[in-house]
């Protein structure tokens, strides 16, 4: 749970400074497979792709993808791992008062059954 917390957080920060983050993989993209990258063509009406409002490419491409990715990657993990915690943390008081399983326990009895696998 303490790695899939960690991972939460470092995407936060990378979604956080989303500027510098996107502009190392978009350059290190570009020049590795040496192309340009051009914006799509604005149209008048939106009907097949988002018309987000973008001076430059990597502009354009970091908030059409960079950054709703790192949103939806941030969500599946909290609503797979996250959930799972919580649920854990309300059945400790099933439990006699003082001798709550550890983080330990809890994974060797979930483990087997496969209800949780990281």
């Amino acid at each position: 749970m303490q790695a899939v917390e960690n991972a939460v957080l470092a995407v936060k920060d990378i979604q956080n400074s989303s500027e510098a983050a996107f502009k190392k993989v978009f350059d290190r993209v570009s020049h590795k497979w040496e192309i340009t990258v051009e914006m799509p063509r604005i149209s008048s009406r939106q009907k097949n792709h988002d018309n987000t409002p973008a001076t430059k490419p990597e502009e354009y491409y970091r908030r059409t993808l960079f950054i709703p990715f790192c949103d939806h990657f941030i969500n599946h993990l909290e609503e797979r791992f996250i959930s799972h915690k919580q649920l854990l943390t309300s059945l400790a008081c099933l439990g006699p008062a003082g001798n709550s399983p550890t983080s330990q326990e809890i994974s060797h009895f979930l483990q087997p059954s496969g209800v949780l696998e990281e």
